[in-house]
């Protein structure tokens, strides 16, 4: 979840990519919002609506700002789980699946709040002098004021901290979102402020969000509530070097880096008084030992003695690893977009989920099942959205969790050996299905169940579809459920981190079994008893072992939370909106077919200035910018003067991105001058220069394990005409040549991490061929290949 701002002006579009071109769209206008959705998402559209009217006030509250009308663009076509703010042109855009590990609120609330409370930062800096920059510069002047003197760390900390203040939970309230902080200042100090806020390749550093929600959140519990609302209006109205800086210092006393140090210099000694942090840690880790910042996720018994989980790395992409009990480790699969938390093992089968990209657009996506048996991968199901496998112990069935673009989800059980659907349940009504997982008789499923009251462990009993429910958690997180020998092992944090707990249901009673520092999850048992987990360090999540599982539960609840107290400080200081589904108190709001060609030519930005974004230049001239909302139609028209050749062109360029080949249009007029010398005399000769090119593109992309390949053949006119002006001498000629150029562009690249300054591995091929189209033009024919080879 992100707002998106420009970080150059010259950028004046974000153009993340488009829906299916065969999408039938509606839309729904209430008092502050105009939603767009495609046809099938109408029922959840309604809802959404309703909860966008009643979030407005509350999340516009605390900045003190009423934000405008603005459009809300929905994407339920693929299995992302995001969205975004941009600005120019301004909108909101929601991708809409809900993620298959969600906490315990629902998906749009979170949304809601999230992504508005980026429309009303951006609204609050509307004022004083951005408002005349925006007067003469469009939308842009916003986004680029925002772009430059607002830091992420607050863009995306404000966000978090209100997602956490007005509701149950948020990422605020999840153990987990602050651990990688929590662990690195414990074990390794407080990094430097620019390294915490910029990052760095040599080591790990938690994400901007982390970040920000602290640095907001002790902000707001030192020095109010208002005090982000006061920066945010003092850098409108005066957007001038350090503005941000200037306006903290005024309202708070501490410039960004003093606000660092004091928020992390509390919070350390904070988090030393943890009982866990104090109390024996867990034996050394299974996995080999590394320099580098490494992950284990989802550890699991295979074949008995080996272990499998999911790898990754600062220098690799991920990848599905073994170790033997010796600690040797080996690479079984490269997968390609792995769900992390998704593998699940069998006696001799492993399975997980990948997000696979459409080859043409880049909004529909699926997710779709994958298994590896006696070495060789195999894709089991295709262009499905399934979440969540998890291997029947006969190893025959699989149980996922699925889901529809209308925001529909069911427990859905398919064939281990071909993917076909063996049946699908309804979960109870306004709940949200996470992590099945089988009973070892195989009778019932247990998955983690999300609805309005929190969270709770659920028991699917096969025979008949009813559910029965085991462990009611509300909005502490809870995750992963296992039966195993009759007691249920899950992941909780009930002592404000996350632990794995063990659940007797028929006493009711539970208990924490690990005590990592900065928590531990997924357990995994084995038929002797031995159990594996992973625990988190400041170096990453590795994995650990119980010698005998059974003999370390003792059926005991004394957990207290230990937490850092914003989420309560956070909400203390808001009025949170209640968000009341019932079909009864819902307003129905009229629904209206929404046009592709809609806004085709309404202006977002301009300016008197001529931005090339080709060159990073800007020259003198004029400008204006179109961008519809479904980011299919881009249109500029400009003029912009050469100071160095004394010249100026006219020129419009235009995109069409709604069909399967993407259609572009150029064209560029203006005067040229040169000068013929002969003898004492130079002679000035005047012309017209028109050129224009007229091109169709097919950007096609394929993924397949650690490659990505890239087909983007296109065909393109151009036409350069040579013409006289009032002032062009008598014997010059009009001349005009017409070219037409066919292209194939190929790419296998092997997919990057950060770490890679360029593609570590592959090759691309261009090839063109250009012949004339008009009989007199005189040129030959031209046929030329290039190709680039990359190596490590």
């Amino acid at each position: 979840i992100s707002a998106v701002i420009p970080q150059k002006c010259i950028a004046q579009y974000f153009v993340r990519g488009q829906d299916p071109c065969s999408l039938k769209w509606e839309q729904i206008k209430t008092e502050h919002f105009r939603i767009v959705f495609p046809k099938d998402f109408a029922k959840e559209a309604q809802r959404l609506a309703y909860l966008l009217e009643r979030a407005y006030g509350p999340v516009s509250e605390s900045l003190g700002q009423e934000a405008r009308r603005i459009p809300v663009l929905i994407h339920n076509q693929g299995v992302e789980s995001n969205g975004f703010v941009g600005w120019a042109p301004r909108r909101s855009e929601f991708f809409s699946q809900a993620p298959p590990d969600n906490y315990g609120q629902d998906w749009l609330e979170q949304l809601v709040i999230h992504e508005f409370r980026h429309v009303v930062q951006l609204e609050k800096l509307n004022h004083g002098l951005t408002k005349g920059l925006t007067i003469v510069f469009g939308e842009q002047a916003t986004a680029a004021v925002a772009g430059v003197y607002l830091p992420f760390w607050f863009i995306e900390g404000d966000a978090v901290a209100t997602e956490t203040a007005l509701s149950n939970s948020g990422r605020g309230r999840i153990p987990s979102f602050e651990r990688g902080l929590k662990a690195q200042v414990l074990e390794k100090g407080t990094y430097s402020p620019e390294k915490a806020m910029f990052g760095s390749y040599k080591d790990y550093v938690p994400d901007h969000y982390e970040l920000g929600y602290l640095m907001v959140a002790h902000a707001r519990s030192h020095y109010g509530r208002d005090i982000w609302a006061n920066v945010l209006s003092d850098v409108g109205r005066k957007p001038y070097p350090y503005a941000f800086n200037r306006a903290l210092k005024k309202h708070s006393g501490h410039t960004t880096t003093g606000l660092y140090k004091e928020t992390f210099e509390e919070l350390k000694k904070h988090w030393q008084k943890d009982p866990l942090f104090n109390e024996p840690g867990v034996e050394e880790p299974l996995n080999p030992t590394s320099k580098l910042y490494t992950n284990y996720y989802r550890p699991q018994f295979f074949q008995d003695s080996m272990v499998v989980a999911v790898k990754t790395s600062l220098d690799k992409i991920p990848r599905i690893v073994s170790i033997d009990p010796r600690g040797k480790e080996s690479t079984l699969c490269v997968p390609g977009y792995i769900d992390y938390n998704s593998l699940d093992a069998g006696a001799e089968t492993l399975i997980w989920s990948e997000t696979c990209p459409d080859i043409r657009w880049v909004h529909r996506s699926y997710s779709d099942i994958f298994c590896l048996k006696s070495g060789s991968r195999k894709r089991l199901t295709k262009k499905q959205r399934y979440f969540s496998p998890a291997l029947s112990p006969d190893g025959q069935q699989i149980a996922v969790i699925e889901s529809t673009p209308a925001y529909d989800f069911y427990i859905s059980i398919i064939d281990a050996n071909d993917g076909k659907l063996i049946r699908r349940y309804d979960p109870p009504v306004g709940t949200y299905p996470m992590q099945p997982s089988w009973s070892e008789d195989m009778q019932s499923i247990l998955i983690i169940s999300q609805d309005g009251n929190g969270k709770e462990i659920l028991e699917l009993k096969l025979a008949d579809g009813s559910f029965a429910s085991l462990h009611k958690a509300g909005f502490i997180e809870i995750s992963g459920p296992e039966m195993i020998k009759g007691l249920v092992y899950y992941n909780a944090a009930y002592c404000g981190t996350e632990q794995v707990y063990v659940l007797d249901p028929q006493k009711g009673t539970s208990t924490r079994l690990t005590s990592a520092a900065f928590g531990a999850h997924d357990i995994s048992i084995n038929n002797k008893g031995r159990g594996i987990y992973s625990f988190y360090t400041s170096d990453g999540l590795k994995i650990a072992s119980l010698a005998n599982v059974s003999e370390s539960i003792a059926f005991k609840n004394n957990d207290n939370y230990y937490g850092n107290g914003f989420d309560s400080i956070l909400s203390s200081q808001e009025q949170r909106p209640e968000f009341k589904t019932d079909s009864n108190l819902l307003k129905a709001y009229k629904t209206e077919p929404y046009s592709k060609w809609s806004g085709l030519l309404k202006p977002h930005s301009w300016g008197p200035f001529y931005p090339n974004a080709a060159d990073y230049e800007i020259k003198p001239g004029a400008s204006i910018l179109f961008h519809n909302l479904l980011s299919t139609s881009f249109l500029s028209l400009g003029y912009e003067y050469d100071l160095q050749n004394n010249y100026g062109d006219w020129s419009g360029s235009y995109e069409y991105k709604g069909w399967y080949p993407e259609l572009s249009m150029n064209i560029k007029s203006g005067k040229r001058e040169n000068i013929f010398s002969g003898g004492d005399n130079n002679t000035s000769l005047e012309w017209q220069k028109t050129s224009a090119n007229l091109k169709a593109l097919l950007p096609l992309s394929f993924s397949r394990g650690a490659y990505v390949q890239y087909f983007r053949p296109s065909i393109s006119l151009l036409y350069i005409h040579a013409g006289k002006t009032a002032r062009t001498l008598d014997f010059f000629q009009e001349n005009q040549a017409m070219t037409f150029e066919y292209r194939l562009s190929y790419s296998l690249l092997h997919r990057s991490v950060a770490r890679d300054m360029r593609v570590p591995l592959g090759f691309s091929v261009n090839v063109a061929f250009m012949h004339p189209l008009l009989k007199e033009f005189s040129a030959g024919k031209i046929l030329t290949a290039t190709s680039v080879l990359y190596l490590p």
